[in-house]
C-alpha cells in the first residue's frame, strides 16, 4: 500500500497533530533518562525526508523491533524542540504491505538520460588511451550499480541515482573549466579524472533498502577501491601507459584534498588539484539546496535548522522568475538601416579661453609692510587697467589691483616700495647714504674715514654700484696725519713719488677723502748741500745704516 504523506507534508503540521504512516528506520541511538529508564533516539525517513522521532519508557519488544533498516508504521503525536519538529511515538508495528519506492529518495533528474550523457561525455576525450580506460571501466560488469547507487550515506546525493548525478555535474564542471583554461589545464586528464574519481562507491555502500556503509567500505574506503579497480582495467587493455595509469590513480586519491578528509596523498598536480575543488563546489551546492528545500518548504526566507556539517544556518531565498526554466535563445536580431554618423566637430580654438583673474586674497592674508619714516617715494607710472590674466609657470599672479611682472626669482617687493632689484645684498635705506664696498663693513659715517680699494662714493641718496670680482685686499685702520718715523709725511696715491727733496722740506697737501693705494715705507729726505746738516735722528732698531725701513 502507497503512502498517503511524506515527511516534507508532516513537517507543516500544528503542533500536537496526530501521525500514523510508514517510515523507514535510518539511524537507531539508545539512551537512559535521569530515572534510568531506558529510550530511544530515532531517525524517520522517507522520500520527503528525514524527521526525528522520540521513542520513551521502551519496551524489550519495541528495542528489539525497532533497529536500522526496517520499515515500521509508527503512530504518534507532533511536537517541536528548539523550533525542531519531531515525532513523539505512542507505538510502532510492522506494516501489513508497503511499497519501497516511498522510502528511497530518487534524483530528481531521469537515470537513462544522465548516464547518455555521462558517456557521451567519455566520448569526447581526445586521448585515446584515456577514452578507453574511461568506457572500459564504465562497461565492467563489477560497476554496473553506479548508474543507481547513492553517492554518499547522509550528506550529498544519498538517494538513488546519486552517484550518477554527481560524477555527471563535476564532468560538466570540469568540460567548462578545461575550456576557460586550456592553457594551463590537460583537459583530458581532468574529464578522465571527473568521471572516475567515486567509482569505488560501488563497493563502499550497499542500499537494504537504507544506504549504509559494507565491511569493505569501512576497511579500505571508496579511494583505494577505487585505485585499485582502475588498476585492474588497465591490465586488460594492451600497452596501456604506465605513466598515464599513475596520473589517473593519482586523481582519484588525491580528490578529497587533505589528509584530514580521507585523502592518503594531497595533490601534487594541477589538474588533481582543480578536480578537489570541482567535487566540493557540487558536493556542497548539492546538500545545502536539498536542505533548504525540505526543512523550508518552499517558503521564502525561512531559516533551516543548523547543520552540523556545514556549522551554519541557511535561509531560503525568493525564486527569481524563470530560475527554474532554462534561459530562452535570444532571437535573432533583424538588420537595420545604420544611422549617418554626424560629422565630427571643428577643432576647438583654444586661444578663445581666457582665464578670469583670481580674487584678492583674504584678509588674513600678509599685507606689505609700511614704507619707513621719509619723503614719499615716487609712486611711478600710473599701472594699466587690468585685463584677463595669463598663466605663467611660477608663483601665482597677484590680484588684478597691484600689477606686478612675474619673473623667476624671489618674490617682488611690494607695490608700495619701489625698489631696484640688483644683484647682491639689498641697498641700505635711503636715509643712510652709503657706498658698498667687498669687505668688512665701512666705519660709521660720524668719525673721519679713509675708504680704500675702490673709487670714491657716490653721492647721498644714489644707491651704490657693486663690484663684481675678486675682493681688494683687506684695510687697516686708517693713520692719523703726522710726521713719519723720519719727520715727513707719505706721498699722496695721485702724484707719482719724487725722485728728489721737496723744495720747501715740508709735506706735500693730501687730497682730502683719498687715500693711497698702499703704503709705502718712507725715505728720508736730502737736505740742501748749501744747508747747515740737521742733527740726526737715533737709529732705530729695525732700520739699517742708511736709516731706510725694510
Amino acid at each position: 500500500m502507497s503512502k498517503d504523506k511524506f515527511i516534507g507534508d508532516i513537517k507543516l503540521l500544528p503542533s500536537g497533530s496526530k501521525v500514523c504512516s510508514t517510515f523507514l528506520v535510518s539511524e537507531v541511538f539508545k539512551g537512559t533518562t535521569k530515572r534510568g529508564s531506558e529510550y530511544l533516539s530515532v531517525t524517520l525517513s522517507d522520500r520527503g525526508g528525514s524527521l526525528k522521532a522520540k521513542i520513551w519508557d521502551v519496551s524489550p519488544e519495541t528495542a528489539g523491533l525497532v533497529t536500522q533498516g526496517a520499515v515500521l508504521e509508527f503512530e504518534g503525536s507532533l511536537d517541536f524542540y528548539d523550533n525542531n519538529p519531531q515525532l513523539i511515538v505512542s507505538s510502532a508495528r510492522t506494516p501489513q504491505s508497503y511499497d519501497m519506492t516511498d522510502f528511497l529518495k530518487a534524483s530528481d533528474y531521469p537515470l537513462e538520460a544522465m548516464r547518455a550523457e555521462l558517456m557521451s561525455l567519455a566520448d569526447s576525450i581526445g586521448d585515446d588511451d584515456l577514452r578507453s580506460l574511461v568506457k572500459a571501466t564504465l562497461d565492467r560488469p563489477e560497476a554496473k550499480d553506479f548508474f543507481t547507487w547513492p553517492g554518499a550515506k547522509i550528506i550529498h546525493h544519498a538517494y538513488v541515482g546519486g552517484l550518477l548525478e554527481h560524477s555527471l555535474y563535476v564532468a560538466r564542471l570540469a568540460k567548462r573549466i578545461a575550456r576557460l583554461y586550456q592553457r594551463e589545464l590537460n583537459g583530458d586528464l581532468l574529464l578522465a579524472g571527473a568521471i572516475l574519481h567515486d567509482v569505488g562507491k560501488c563497493w563502499e555502500f550497499s542500499v537494504s533498502p537504507a544506504t549504509d556503509y559494507t565491511a569493505r567500505g569501512r576497511l579500505m574506503g571508496h579511494l583505494t577501491m577505487g585505485t585499485l579497480f582502475l588498476e585492474l582495467v588497465a591490465d586488460s587493455l594492451p600497452n596501456f601507459p604506465t605513466d598515464k595509469l599513475l596520473l589517473m590513480q593519482h586523481m582519484i586519491l588525491a580528490h578529497h584534498g587533505s589528509h584530514d578528509k580521507g585523502s592518503p596523498v594531497t595533490p601534487k598536480v594541477l589538474e588533481a588539484t582543480v578536480l578537489h575543488y570541482l567535487d566540493e563546489l557540487d558536493a556542497r551546492v548539492n546538500h545545502i539546496s536539498r536542505l533548504i528545500r525540505e526543512e523550508t518548504a518552499g517558503v521564502d526566507w525561512a531559516m533551516t535548522n543548523y547543520d552540523r556539517f556545514s556549522e551554519s544556518f541557511f535561509i531560503s531565498t525568493p525564486r527569481w522568475p524563470g530560475q527554474e526554466k532554462p534561459p530562452a535563445k535570444p532571437k535573432a536580431k533583424e538588420p537595420r538601416e545604420r544611422a549617418p554618423k554626424p560629422e565630427s566637430p571643428p577643432a576647438f580654438d583654444w586661444s578663445m579661453i581666457s582665464v578670469a583673474p583670481k580674487d584678492p586674497p583674504p584678509a588674513t592674508a600678509p599685507q606689505p609692510e609700511p614704507a619707513p619714516p621719509g619723503p614719499a617715494p615716487d609712486p611711478g607710472p600710473e599701472p594699466a587697467p587690468a585685463g584677463p590674466a595669463r598663466l605663467t609657470a611660477g608663483p601665482p599672479p597677484l590680484p588684478p589691483s597691484e600689477p606686478a611682472q612675474l619673473t623667476a626669482g624671489p618674490p617682488p617687493l611690494p607695490p608700495a616700495e619701489p625698489v631696484e632689484l640688483t644683484a647682491g645684498p639689498p641697498p641700505l635705506p635711503p636715509s643712510e647714504p652709503v657706498g658698498l664696498t667687498a669687505g668688512p663693513p665701512p666705519l660709521p659715517p660720524a668719525g673721519s674715514v679713509k675708504l680704500t680699494a675702490g673709487p670714491p662714493p657716490l653721492p647721498p641718496g644714489e644707491p651704490g654700484p657693486i663690484f663684481v670680482g675678486p675682493p681688494p685686499p683687506p684695510h687697516s685702520e686708517p693713520e692719523p696725519a703726522g710726521p713719519g718715523p723720519d719727520g715727513t709725511a707719505p706721498l699722496p696715491p695721485s702724484e707719482p713719488e719724487p725722485e728728489g727733496p721737496v723744495p720747501d722740506g715740508t709735506a706735500p697737501p693730501e687730497a682730502d677723502g683719498e687715500a693711497p693705494a698702499r703704503e709705502r715705507p718712507a725715505r728720508p729726505r736730502q737736505k740742501k748741500p748749501s744747508e747747515p746738516k740737521a742733527a740726526e735722528p737715533e737709529a732705530d732698531p729695525k732700520s739699517d745704516p742708511k736709516g731706510r725701513l725694510f
